[in-house]
């Protein structure tokens, strides 16, 4: 057991994500567990397409075309409606 200036001792299973993270198995999980293998191999793998994506969805182009797609649903259905027709919308 381990005690520290203050008093007391260390605790075995830290509160904070740093020392959490420091002290886990990440060599065992390595060896011995597909999981986060597989999972670090995808990231790497998906990256290059993801990029590309963003890239496509963040272009100018792309945001001219969807802000006049929006802009012509931008409407207020509380308005009155407007008549185009002469005889002042009655209806015939």
């Amino acid at each position: 057991m381990v005690h520290i200036r203050g008093g007391g001792e260390l605790i075995k299973h830290p509160i904070q994500i740093g020392p959490a993270l420091r002290q886990f198995p990440w060599v065992w999980h390595w060896k011995n567990s597909r999981f986060i293998r597989f999972f670090v191999y995808s990231c790497i793998i998906v990256q290059p397409a993801l990029f590309m994506i963003t890239k496509a969805v963040n272009s100018p182009e792309n945001w001219e075309f969807w802000t006049k797609k929006r802009a012509a649903r931008n409407h207020n259905h509380f308005a009155k409606p407007k008549l185009d027709d002469d005889d002042g919308g009655h209806h015939h």
